[in-house]
């Protein structure tokens, strides 16, 4: 058998897949846009459609919608074998990280195994199961200042953290992150960057300059 994920679907492999969809699947305007925007990846056995994945793309950012895998293909290794070429694909162009929203809830369960990360309270109204995958190594926090320039993060709005300790600090070697910070935030955390010991900014997280994505959930910084 010759597997392989194909990621520009012809038409046929999208009526293909209709035909497999369960009766009354609700999603299908969702793939056939996915389709038209050039979003959608198949997984194919002989270049029949096994499974499929529709996503959003925004700059260095993927979200993936749908992932389905025909139901005589469930259990048998083809979802984590199709995922894993699916994120290669996505690192090898530059994407940072995924996100998705588990649906069905009880799908956690893969995308953990899968590796992604849930989301943690970031005190916002969407109550969703929400995870997400870095697709490179990230500059991990070090709370104790040992440079002169640093980033610092309060998982609190700036009349809180005014009064407490930043939750996250960066060192910064000349100038320059050894790697990409990324982050899930809420906007109105406080962010404070500081030069020579001196602050430059100190402001809400959608207000930083360092903020070069509209990615309002995350905080990525790839340089300074």
């Amino acid at each position: 058998m010759n597997y392989k994920s194909n990621f520009f679907p012809s038409e046929k492999h999208l009526l293909q897949i209709k035909k497999w969809l369960p009766i009354g699947f609700s999603n299908w305007y969702c793939i056939a846009k996915a389709f038209s925007q050039k979003n959608l990846i198949v997984f194919t056995e002989n270049d029949f459609p096994i499974g499929f994945l529709s996503y959003d793309i925004d700059g260095i950012l993927v979200n993936i919608k749908l992932f389905q895998i025909k139901r005589d293909y469930r259990n048998k290794g083809f979802g984590r074998k199709f995922v894993n070429e699916m994120l290669e694909e996505f690192k090898k162009n530059g994407i940072l990280v995924v996100e998705l929203y588990c649906a069905p809830e009880d799908s956690q369960f893969f995308w953990e195994k899968m590796g992604f990360i849930y989301f943690p309270d970031l005190k916002l109204k969407d109550k969703r199961i929400r995870m997400y995958l870095p697709l490179v190594e990230t500059f991990e926090p070090n709370n104790q200042i040992i440079s002169n320039d640093v980033i610092q993060l309060w998982n609190d709005h700036s009349g809180i953290a005014d009064r407490k300790k930043p939750t996250w600090t960066w060192n910064v070697t000349e100038g320059k992150l050894e790697k990409p910070i990324i982050l899930p935030i809420n906007v109105k955390w406080q962010i404070c960057i500081k030069s020579n010991n001196k602050i430059i900014e100190k402001s809400t997280v959608c207000r930083c300059s360092l903020m070069k994505n509209n990615f309002t959930d995350f905080l990525i910084i790839e340089s300074v």
